[in-house]
This record gives C-alpha cells, structure tokens and sequence, in this order.
C-alpha cells in the first residue's frame, strides 16, 4: 500500500501521537508491583494533573528531552512550539529558566524565521554545547550557538536554503518532517527524516544548506520508498548512538534497527529488535513487541530503553542484544501485557522523547499528560564476586574479589557487605569491603561452616544508586583434602 503523501506527513504523526487515546483503556492502579514511581514531575504542580499551559511552568506537548554539559534540562514543546530549559538542581513544577522560539513563556506562536519554531520534536547537544533542533513543521534543523539566551537566533539551517523557507524538498540539501538527532563521536549530525523515510549524515564543519553526506533507508537521496526490510526505513523518529558508535533508530514498523560503523550508503541494518524479524511490522503489547516507538536512550551500562507510545510504557533491553530479544525492563505498566494510560506517578500517556542525566536517572517526556518525569536509579549497579580458591577448608581462607560497575559518582570509599549463609551452620556476617576508585576490593573469606555455601555481596544504595547485590557459592570442607601419593598406589 503506497504511503500517503508529503502534505499529510504533519496530520500523520499528529494522528499517531493520539491514536492510542482512541481506544477505551482501563487506567493503571495508583501502585504496583512491577513498575517504578516517578520521583519529580516538571511541567505540572504534581502527578495527578495533565493541563496543557503556555507559562513558565506549564507545558503543551512535550516530545523530547536533551541534557547540556552543565546538567540543565531542555525540552522541546511540540504545540507551544518552543524549547524551554530547566535548571539543576529541581524541585517538582519548578519553572523553567531560558525559552527559544518565542519571545516570551506567554506566546506559543509558530514562526519560519531564525527566531521562530513551528512543532519543534528533537534536540542534541554538539561537543560546543550549541544547541540544534528538529523544526519539523518547517522541514529543517535549526542550530543555537552558546551560550543561550531567551529568544536568541538560529545561526544555521539545514534542510533549507535560508531561515524564510519551509518546503520538503527531496534531495541531499532537503528535508521532510526531521524529527530524531543525534551527533556521533566525530562530531557529524545525524538526522531522521520522517516524511522521506530516512536517515540524513550531515558531516561536520556545518553550513546554512549544506548537502547531506550520507543516506540510510534509502538507496539514494532522490527516494523516499517505505517500508520494513533490512535496508528500507517507514517514518523514523529518534537515533542514538551506542558505546561502540553503532546507530540505533526507532521507525513506524514497529520496531528498532541497528546500523554498524563505518556507515555507507543503503547500508543493510544488522539486528531488530521489536520484531521477529526485519520485514515484520505489526504493533504488539508484550515483552517483545513494540506500538509505535517514538524515543530510545542507552544508560550507562550499555542497556536500550525505548519509549514505546502506543502501549503508554518504557521499557529496556538488557545488554548484549540479540534479534527479537524480550525486555527485561519496565517503567509506566504493571507488566508487559497491559497498555492502560493514566496521569499519576507511576502511570503515563505516550511517553515520546527519553534522555539519562549524568546521575544515571532517566527522563521522559510524557506527550499527553504535558509534563517530564524523573525516574530515579532505574538501573542498580552491576556486582560480581568470584573467589579464588572456590574449594577450601574449614579454617582456611579464600581471596574473593568484589567488583562494582555502573556506578554513579565517586567510588572511593563506597563500601559493600559480605553475608556467608548455608552449609553447615548460621548465617555469617563478613563485615564490609571498602572499594577503590576502580570499583573493586577484596575480602579474605574464613571457613567457618563446612557444606555449599552461599556468598552474597551487596550494595545498600544512595540518592543516585539503587541497591544491588550479588551471589558465588563455594565448598568449604569439614578436613583438609589429603594430596594424591606421588605414585599410583
């Protein structure tokens, strides 16, 4: 079935961005079991409101979330068509501090002009804390030089000729309804066109313009095909990048793609996720399925969150990825089979845009509710023991190296507990283990009970860590194993 055409993209992804409220959905309970509470609510005075409002305080069709070097907050307002920072440290309904695109926090006006914004839905940083924008109702990428003030211009564009045209054109300087950014480690722009059904590099030093160098989901910048298939992309929306500079895109078949370094032209994606396969596109509420994603976000551990729209959640994969994984993550439902919306703390409505600050904590922009929400310590430190000898006897010692990873903030000084349980006798504590700036230490571990016996290591937590542990086992003997005779007997 051809796609419709260019002029309805704007109605399109309005349409996809409500179409979940167009099913009667039971809303979720104000507690469970198997979701995670918000800690902060911005944009709203608390978790049960979802006014829309043009003020410093208020906001109308949040879509996307950026974090600048100094750990501020910027949120891109789709229908107040603006872009509003926040400043650290916050407090729930706090108002915002600078605004772009109109000359006040009273006026939501669209504009085509290097002051104005008409339904701007992305954002990134640049290594020079410039602040760039997808102005999707005017087909172009918009670049704020810093330091950033109220109302400031727009130095380049791209996408466009010059800061008083909005038209899609379809070619290596033409964009469509830009929506996802994202720069990789050499500083080049990436781009996700969603009216032409693809993926833009724009390679660094830019230019108000410039040509785009590279094009993913079609096979030329002259085509703007849809569909799902290893090479092809239908409407694609948010791009991240990961540790190993690969390139992750979130699209309307349902599903997220990922593209290998080095980048060429067509470039066939490598793994989905989302789906079973790369030419399944269908919408599924479950573990591994997705309804229309619309942002993605790795943590500091190499994990995927993807806020998935159309079933009102987040959720996370867990690293290393495979094809058709299941997530293992859940935030805004009670479990993977439900998709009921709700305006509370831990409940959401189209969750779009998705950002980690340098706390590990995550944002989301919740597109319906007109607010961003903090999860705190969504993600507890990663701990490993393993003991060195694992076999021993009673009375003697093992070596057991604790190692603490994704850890947010200064390791030296942390401290973890040691319990020694089972075999033969009660539960024993060890004490604690002090880490070095490594995240590592070691503990001697006596053998005072003899049998299989557990080891657990834990982590209590603190305001920017969950808590964490883990467990080894080892075989403490009642008597010292005699060595083998020197010869066979």
């Amino acid at each position: 079935m051809r796609r419709p055409g260019r002029r309805g993209v704007l109605t399109i992804f309005a349409s996809l961005l409500f179409v979940v409220l167009l099913v009667p959905l039971a809303s979720i309970a104000s507690a469970c079991d198997y979701c995670k509470g918000a800690s902060l609510v911005l944009g709203q005075s608390g978790f049960t409101s979802s006014t829309a409002a043009t003020s410093a305080t208020g906001e109308n069709g949040p879509v996307a979330v950026a974090f600048d070097s100094q750990g501020d907050l910027w949120v891109a307002e789709s229908h107040n068509n603006r872009v509003i920072e926040y400043t650290a440290p916050y407090t729930t309904g706090e108002g915002a501090s600078l605004v772009l695109g109109q000359p006040s926090f009273t006026t939501n006006a669209s504009a085509t002009s290097d002051t104005g914004l008409y339904l701007p839905v992305g954002l990134a940083f640049d290594a020079y804390g410039d602040l760039w924008v997808a102005d999707m109702g005017n087909n172009r990428i918009l670049e704020y030089p810093a330091p950033l003030s109220s109302g400031e211009a727009a130095s380049i564009v791209l996408g466009q000729p010059n800061f008083g045209s909005s038209v899609c054109v379809l070619s290596d300087t033409g964009d469509c309804s830009p929506v996802g950014l994202a720069f990789d480690s050499h500083g080049n722009l990436w781009v996700a066109d969603y009216g032409y059904n693809r993926i833009l590099e724009y390679s660094y030093p830019f230019s108000t313009g410039q040509a785009a160098s590279l094009v993913l989901g079609q096979a030329a910048f002259t085509t703007d095909a849809w569909g799902a298939s290893t090479v092809g992309e239908n409407g694609p929306s948010a791009l991240a990048f990961d540790a190993h500079g690969d390139l992750w895109v979130v699209d309307n078949s349902n599903r997220v793609v990922e593209y290998m370094a080095p980048f060429s032209t067509s470039e066939a994606a490598s793994m989905v996720l989302g789906q079973v396969n790369f030419t399944g596109s269908g919408f599924s509420t479950s573990a591994t399925g997705e309804y229309l994603p619309e942002g993605l976000a790795f943590d500091q551990q190499g994990n995927l969150w993807v806020a998935d729209f159309g079933n009102n959640r987040v959720i996370g994969y867990e690293a290393p990825f495979i094809n058709g994984e299941a997530a293992s993550m859940i935030l805004g439902q009670y479990g993977f089979t439900s998709r009921g919306f709700a305006t509370s703390k831990v409940g959401e409505n189209g969750p779009s845009g998705i950002a980690f600050d340098s706390h590990g904590d995550l944002w989301v922009a919740d597109y319906v509710n007109n607010r961003v929400l903090e999860y705190k310590d969504v993600v507890p430190p990663v701990i490993t023991l393993s003991c060195a000898p694992y076999t021993f006897a009673l009375g003697l010692t093992s070596d057991c190296e604790v190692t603490l990873k994704g850890f947010n903030g200064t390791l030296t000084g942390e401290t973890v507990s040691i319990e020694q349980t089972g075999g033969t006798g009660s539960a024993v504590s060890l004490g604690t283990c002090t880490l070095t700036s490594a995240g590592k230490c070691t503990a001697s571990v006596i053998g005072t009970m003899k049998g299989h016996v557990t080891l657990t290591v834990s982590y209590a937590g603190d305001s920017d860590n969950a808590e964490g542990s883990a467990t080894t086992s080892i075989i403490i003997y009642g008597w010292v194993p005699p060595h083998p005779p020197s010869t066979p007997c």
